[in-house]
Formats: structure tokens, C-alpha cells, sequence
């Protein structure tokens, strides 16, 4: 007789006959899987059961369903924090262990007050456990959400800056604990590689009147600019605001030259300091009557100097330790004003190179601008009458991340702005418009927007979504109904 899971002892018996006496072993229980399977709150682990060593079916159950659940395939999950007792019956045999719960016993959410308008943020939740440890990302699923209407939009924690506004985003975790942050997006400017640097603190921002005209070339500083404005003025020329929030001390700029109209819009849009060599009276007067901070060679030579390798007028330069000095001399409560927008910090681009390598503008009969697409830079140099135009701070031509094409009415003012009498023309920046915009090889159309003098302008795609603006110089042509853009492979 064989019996192998039993303990087997010989006896006598009366009369000496032998006998077998079998003394059964306690029946083994079933064991349940994994040893120590703890789970964080909205955590799920599968259990098995086995005996001796095989795999059986059985029947689960939870001692506190609210703690733990349990399915009928052993798919156990975490509800709440706390402990619960997990069995498994089957075969007349029973196993069971313990499940420690852990959730979340407080919640903070971390985003800045201000989100800028197309700017991606990611939202930073830290969790202090049930446990008592706070670890380095947030273990426990946490959920974002956002009223209806929010000028947000949320893709899991990165949100999206879509509209202006202000809302509260809501961080909450599956076992109660939630937190809120009062968020507010704002315009955003996009900067450029060249002047963002580590420790980044934006002064505020010098909008500079730079010359295009016949006797202008070669440029310095334009590449350092942030975002460069490009407009007709009169008589078939046009002239460049560039727009700097970081400029350095060693930077060159010029040549310098008068002011014009629209200088005082780009000023409003960036709360910022016009710099510029004279004006006509009309022109003056408007800037008087807007009350225009202004920094230019009448009140402040010293902040200015000529050179002898242009011709004049053509000949007046400046430098950022000049004009950082004025600013902070003369205007120290507009040095340190808060900025009224966010100003982009670089970021990955997203996209992907387009097929278009030439973009050409016949903005006036006498500047015909052309910007040529470079896939390894990705970025478009500018080229203007047939020759590149260089900045001879880098020696190479100006490389323009995003280009943009705005269309805007204008008028003839009433007043003659140059020796040669022509009459000052007026852009109208206010309201909204049509654009064209090129980026990384791609073309891109909406509408721009300035619903307010002192916002900049808003960007919003076909599709109503804001322009995917990237790291870098920003070039912004202002150009007249009708004006033709040429746009080629």
C-alpha cells in the first residue's frame, strides 16, 4: 500500500498481527501571490493562487472592498488607503494576505500665476503619502481639470494657454485629497536663442528704430533682437523696430535712425523704452501725446556715437551698456515694471521641416525682401533686393525663426514726415487682421489679434488654435491689402 502524503507507522495488534496505522497530514493551504503586493491608491496588481506549485481557480474576497476590490480573476485594486484582508477559496482550501493601501495624504499643486497664450506648462503635483514620505514623482494617478470655458487646455498635467483669461486649475487624487491654483494666460512674446541665457531676467524691453534705407547697409545687431518689425514708411522705403528684453552690454547696434508712427504702438504692446535718432514735428508730437518713454541723441548724446564707415546720415550707432545705462538712469520705475505678458523661454520645437524653401515679399517697389529656407539651421535668411543682408555681428546673413506677414490698413497722415515731403503713414494695429506665417519650412494662416493698446499682437492659426511660434529671432512684416508673398519649394 502506498501512500505517499500520509505518515505510515507499523503496530502490534492482540496476537502479534502487524497492522498499518495512517496518521493523515494537515491539508496544505493555497498560496496566494505576489508575497508583499502593497498598492498605491488607483493601483492594480493581479493575484494568483497555487497549489502545490500549480495554479488553481478560486473564488477572491475582500475583507474591506471600500480599501481594496477584488475581480473574479484576481485583479485586485487599490480604492482607498488603508489595509484589506484578500482571500482565495477553492478546492475546500483557503489562502490569504494582507494589502497595505497607500494614498495621498495632502496635495500640492505647483504652476505659475501667469501662462502665456500657445505656452505649454507642465504641471508640477507633489504628494505627501499616507506613509508619511513625499517621493520625487507623484506615484498615485492624479487627475487635472479645469472648469468649463477655461482659457486652458489639458492633456494630461501639460496644459496649453488657448485663450486669454483667468481659471482654476484643480489637481485631485483618487482618494479625496485634491489642490487648486489660480492661473491666468496672458500674451506671450516669443525670445530668441541669442539673448536668452541661463538666469534670464528680462529688463524692459528696448524697442529701437534701425534704418533700411539706401545708405543703411551693413546692419549690426539685428540678430540679437528678440522680434524685429518691418514697415513701409514713405517714399517707397521702409525701416525695422527691433525689440530686445536681454540685451548685452557689448552689443552693437545701428545705424540708428528716426522714429515713425508705428513706434508707438510696438512701445505700447511691450511696455517698453523707444530709442531713436529725432522725428518731424507731427511725429513728435504724437509720441508727446502718448506719453511715450523715449531715449534718443537730442536729450541723450551721450548715449549715442558715430562712425565713419557709413555715410551719414546713415552713421549713428549705439551699444548696450549705453542704453542699458539710460534705462536705468532715466527710467527706473519702467526698468523694473512687471512685464503686462509671458515671454516665451526657448522650448523644443515640435514640428517637422515643410517642403517650402523661399518666401518672397514685394512690400514696396524698391524692397523686395526674400527669406530662403535653411533645413539644417531651420531657420530662413534674409535676403533683400537679391543680396543677402548681413548683421556684421555674426558676418552672416540674419536667420529669422519665425517669419511672419502681417496685413494691416494704413493711411497718409495729414503732415509731412521727410525733407523730401512725403506725407507719415499710419498702420492700423488695432482690432484684427489676416496673416501668413512661416515656420520650419511651413506655411501657416490666421488672423492676428489686438483686442487692447496694451496687449502685443495674438496669433491664432486656422484652426483657432495660437501659432506654434518658436525659439528665436521673429520677424514681423507689416505689409498693405494686396501686397503680393511669393511662396515656393
Amino acid at each position: 500500500m502506498v501512500v505517499p502524503a500520509a505518515i505510515v507507522l507499523a503496530a502490534l495488534i492482540g496476537g502479534g498481527a502487524a497492522a498499518l496505522i495512517v496518521l493523515a497530514r494537515p491539508a496544505a493551504g493555497l498560496v496566494v501571490a505576489p508575497k508583499r503586493p502593497d498598492l498605491f491608491v488607483g493601483g492594480v496588481r493581479t493575484l494568483t493562487a497555487r497549489l502545490g506549485g500549480r495554479r488553481v481557480r478560486v473564488q477572491w474576497s475582500s475583507s474591506d472592498p471600500a480599501v481594496v476590490t477584488i475581480g473574479p480573476h484576481g485583479r485586485a485594486r487599490a480604492r482607498a488607503a488603508g489595509q484589506a484582508t484578500i482571500t482565495a477559496v477553492g478546492g475546500g482550501r483557503s489562502g490569504s494576505l494582507v494589502i497595505d493601501s497607500v494614498g495621498i495624504r495632502r496635495l500640492q499643486l505647483e504652476l505659475p500665476g501667469t501662462i502665456g497664450y500657445g505656452q505649454q506648462l507642465r504641471a508640477r503635483v507633489v504628494e505627501t503619502l499616507t506613509d508619511g514620505t513625499t517621493p520625487a514623482h507623484p506615484p498615485i494617478p492624479v487627475r487635472i481639470a479645469l472648469p468649463p470655458g477655461a482659457p486652458l487646455q489639458a492633456a494630461g498635467p501639460v496644459l496649453v494657454g488657448t485663450a486669454l483669461g483667468t481659471t482654476t486649475v484643480r489637481a485631485s487624487g483618487l482618494d479625496g485629497p485634491a489642490a487648486t491654483e489660480r492661473v491666468q494666460v496672458v500674451p506671450a512674446v516669443p525670445t530668441n536663442t541669442t539673448t536668452v541665457t541661463p538666469g534670464f531676467v528680462p529688463h524692459a524691453p528696448l524697442a529701437v528704430q534701425i534704418d533700411n534705407g539706401p545708405t543703411s547697409d551693413p546692419h549690426t545687431g539685428l540678430q540679437a533682437a528678440d522680434i524685429v518689425y518691418e514697415y513701409d514708411t514713405e517714399g517707397g522705403i521702409t525701416r525695422f523696430t527691433a525689440v530686445y528684453w536681454h540685451l548685452r552690454p557689448a552689443a552693437v547696434l545701428g545705424p540708428i535712425r528716426s522714429a515713425r508712427l508705428i513706434l508707438i504702438q510696438v512701445q505700447k504692446m511691450y511696455d517698453g523704452l523707444a530709442v531713436f535718432s529725432g522725428a518731424s514735428n507731427g511725429t513728435y508730437a504724437n509720441l508727446y501725446h502718448d506719453g511715450v518713454p523715449m531715449l534718443t541723441d537730442d536729450c541723450c548724446g551721450q548715449d549715442f556715437y558715430r562712425t565713419s564707415n557709413h555715410v551719414p546720415p546713415s552713421n549713428l550707432f549705439t551699444q548696450g551698456h549705453l542704453l542699458l545705462a539710460g534705462l536705468a538712469s532715466q527710467f527706473p520705475a519702467l526698468h523694473h515694471a512687471k512685464l503686462p505678458y509671458a515671454l516665451l523661454p526657448p522650448h523644443p520645437d515640435p514640428l517637422s521641416p515643410g517642403s517650402i524653401r523661399t518666401v518672397t515679399i514685394d512690400q514696396t517697389p524698391g524692397n523686395v525682401p526674400a527669406y530662403h529656407y535653411n533645413p539644417v539651421t531651420r531657420t530662413w535668411q534674409r535676403w533683400l533686393n537679391g543680396t543677402p543682408q548681413v548683421d556684421t555681428a555674426t558676418g552672416a546673413p540674419i536667420a529669422v525663426r519665425n517669419l511672419i506677414v502681417v496685413t494691416a490698413n494704413w493711411h497718409f497722415t495729414n503732415y509731412v514726415e521727410d525733407v523730401l515731403g512725403n506725407h507719415s503713414i499710419y498702420w492700423a494695429l488695432n482690432g484684427s487682421g489676416p496673416f501668413q506665417a512661416y515656420i520650419d519650412g511651413r506655411a501657416f494662416i490666421g488672423t492676428w489679434h489686438r483686442p487692447d493698446t496694451g496687449l502685443p499682437l495674438l496669433f491664432t492659426d486656422a484652426g483657432g488654435q495660437p501659432l506654434p511660434l518658436q525659439t528665436g529671432l521673429t520677424w514681423i512684416e507689416v505689409v498693405a491689402p494686396g501686397t503680393t508673398v511669393t511662396a515656393g519649394s
